[in-house]
């Protein structure tokens, strides 16, 4: 998650390039980060983005051929599933980033999302790695349920609750999610240095 207001994006592409990961997923995505980030897509020659104003926005760089297949959520709030075609194994890929939970109309956005990528998920039935803001912490109701639904794995039952959102507040919660499906193994879950 970049944060909508933030601009200074190079501690980002810093970041990118220090890890050089074979994707990267970008959430709260808008055109001045768009702009900024022209340096890294050299690359990732396979890109794909969302921007809007709102925080909503929506990006993945990869370094590995992929196909949009779904677009999901609302118009200013979507989701994204793609078909990753990995050397080795052909996934799908989902950058998710719902409402905040916070009001009555909020929560009621947020449940509506989190139902449409479950039902999507059980309907495509394939290998997937969900990544995003979920604006949900590991022991929520929607979040555990969604988790028991879809089958997906979440590491941080092996790697610690790793806190990604206000670490430097009493009020540090772990919304930020990495999940696969069954057929993944995973090897190591850290939350970076922040970048703004």
């Amino acid at each position: 998650n970049i944060y909508k207001e933030n601009i200074k994006t190079n501690k980002l592409i810093n970041l990118i390039n220090e890890h050089n990961p074979d994707i990267a997923a970008i959430v709260e995505y808008r055109n001045c980060h768009d702009m900024d980030l022209h340096a890294i897509k050299s690359k990732y020659e396979n890109f794909w983005a969302i921007c809007l104003d709102n925080g909503f926005g929506i990006a993945l760089f990869s370094k590995y051929k992929f196909e949009f297949i779904y677009k999901g959520g609302f118009e200013k709030m979507p989701f994204a599933i793609f078909k990753i075609h990995h050397p080795h194994k052909t996934f799908l890929f989902t950058i998710f980033h719902p409402s905040p939970p916070m009001k009555s109309s909020w929560a009621k956005a947020f449940h509506s999302q989190i139902l449409e990528l479950e039902e999507k998920i059980k309907k495509l039935n394939q290998d997937m790695i969900v990544v995003g803001d979920f604006n949900a912490s590991p022991w929520g109701y929607h979040f555990k349920n969604f988790l028991k639904k879809t089958n997906l794995k979440d590491p941080r039952k092996t790697f610690g609750f790793n806190f990604s959102w206000m670490r430097s507040s009493p009020f540090f919660l772990p919304i930020d999610h990495i999940l696969s499906s069954q057929g993944f193994e995973f090897l190591d879950l850290k939350v970076c240095e922040s970048v703004g």
